[in-house]
């Protein structure tokens, strides 16, 4: 089973954009009027975040989540077991935040997508 790193991550960045800037770049997003709309150019190396994943689940920030899940993909890799746990425990940070529903589709989304597991544990 080949990980895919495409469209969804379009998607989960132009969907949550303003959090994305928060997070990463925060007096940037002071200054930015997102009500303008944006266009995305090119991507941001998140492997830069592993070791500080501690801030991440301390962060409110719904794109911390999306950084967790990336961190957990690339740990877990050739793991499945490892990484059906790693889903679930963030799946479970998704209800326990307290998100909007239409968020917490849209982060599920984004979970399922990335987290790829072979069928027999997607089933569980």
């Amino acid at each position: 089973m080949a990980d895919d790193y495409d469209s969804p991550w379009k998607d989960i960045l132009e969907g949550h954009f303003p959090d994305f800037m928060a997070l990463f770049f925060p007096a940037a997003a002071a200054e930015i009027d997102f009500s303008r709309g944006v266009e995305l150019l090119d991507s941001v190396k998140l492997l830069d975040y592993a070791g500080r994943e501690a801030a991440l689940v301390a962060s409110d920030n719904v794109f911390a989540t999306v950084v967790l899940a990336h961190l957990a993909n690339q740990a877990t890799r050739g793991d499945a077991q490892a990484r059906f746990a790693r889903k679930l425990h963030l799946t479970r940070r998704l209800y326990e935040r307290g998100l909007p529903r239409q968020t917490i589709i849209d982060l599920y989304r984004f979970l399922d997508w990335l987290m790829r597991l072979p069928e027999d544990l997607e089933l569980q």
